[in-house]
């Protein structure tokens, strides 16, 4: 999106940006988990740019912004909808799972006010231009910090010792984790295998354990729990392959740190996925568990290539995914939102 100012755009240091996500309803969370949304946060910060951040589940305290820029279709991205009538506001989805009934005219409303429209890929922005002017919608994938992510050389499972699967996510509906079941059931003839299962939102645990015992793999699985980011470096490292089955992705950080880490990925073909990855991974239809099982079983049968493809993997992606890029292109996209209207700021609350 280009946007033709007609004063001059302001200077970063008189930025002041009032950024809202769901990561900053969990204190618990901040400094430990990094988000699209905290690591935006820091790399403002580091420029000079004022960040005030809240949660979708807060009542928004009176103050004033240049840019208020929601992160989720959650309470605050419909409530700043109305409030600011769609001036000098920005949204990011993080993704493109269709939506119904209240849900999707909520999401109208917010395409329709918002003056900028972030996607994360070439495959959401393309979702996306039917709703949003080509003059409101940008596209910037999401940046990661890299040093927090070492490339290392995988080789094969030495004798006696398994191939290591690994999945990043949620155990939650939309990621599939069922179909991944069914694919470690079906591999366990041909292969040993041992599969863990890093998450933290864990709604289906307890029906994905009887799933597991239903296809007898309950002794192939480990069900890890929530990961630190030191904690899941070395999961990345230690393990020989990370499979994402998910049914709805936007741009997936997991996969972009698998990536970085030398890691071969097996992932199914939504979102913005094939796209990230390229022809440096195995991509499968959704839902498909024999695709997902001959693809996983490719990349053991040759792990040589594999291995060799994510090293091509790894060095593209410390270009297209640095958080460098991330922050310019939205502190640009923030200038362009508000060229010509630099001492007018608004209120974001009752």
């Amino acid at each position: 999106m280009e946007h033709q100012p007609t004063t001059g755009p302001p200077d970063v240091a008189d930025l002041r940006v009032l950024l809202i996500g769901g990561i900053y309803g969990f204190p618990d969370r901040l400094g430990v988990v990094e988000t699209p949304e905290t690591t935006l946060e820091r790399g403002l910060g580091e420029l000079g740019v004022s960040v005030t951040t809240q949660a979708h589940n807060w009542q928004i305290r009176r103050g004033s912004w240049d840019i208020v820029h929601v992160h989720h279709l959650a309470k605050q991205a419909l409530v700043q909808a109305v409030r600011c009538a769609g001036r000098r506001l920005v949204f990011t989805r993080h993704g493109i799972t269709p939506v119904t009934g209240i849900r999707s005219s909520a999401l109208g409303l917010v395409l329709r006010r918002s003056d900028a429209v972030i996607a994360l890929s070439s495959a959401e922005e393309f979702a996306l231009r039917s709703r949003v002017p080509g003059d409101r919608l940008a596209c910037i994938p999401n940046g990661i910090r890299q040093q927090q992510w070492p490339y290392s050389l995988h080789e094969p499972p030495t004798a006696g010792h398994p191939w290591r699967m690994l999945f990043v996510g949620q155990l939650a509906p939309v990621k599939g984790v069922e179909v991944l079941l069914e694919s470690v059931a079906s591999l366990i003839g041909r292969f040993d295998i041992e599969l863990r299962l890093v998450y933290q939102t864990d709604s289906l645990l307890d029906a994905l354990r009887q799933r597991a015992a239903a296809l007898s793999i309950t002794g192939a699985l480990t069900f890890v729990g929530f990961r630190t980011p030191v904690q899941l470096r070395d999961e990345y490292r230690d393990a020989h392959v990370l499979v994402l089955p998910s049914r709805h992705e936007a741009l997936p950080s997991v996969v972009t740190e698998a990536m970085l880490s030398g890691l071969p990925v097996v992932a199914s073909d939504v979102g913005g996925i094939a796209e990230q990855i390229g022809d440096h991974g195995e991509i499968v239809p959704p839902g498909d568990a024999a695709a997902l099982s001959q693809a996983i079983a490719n990349v053991f049968s040759d792990y040589g290539t594999a291995v060799s493809r994510a090293d091509q993997a790894a060095q593209g992606a410390r270009d297209r995914f640095s958080i460098e890029a991330m922050v310019e292109a939205h502190v640009r996209l923030y200038q362009n939102v508000l060229s010509g209207q630099r001492r007018r700021m608004f209120a974001a609350g009752p």
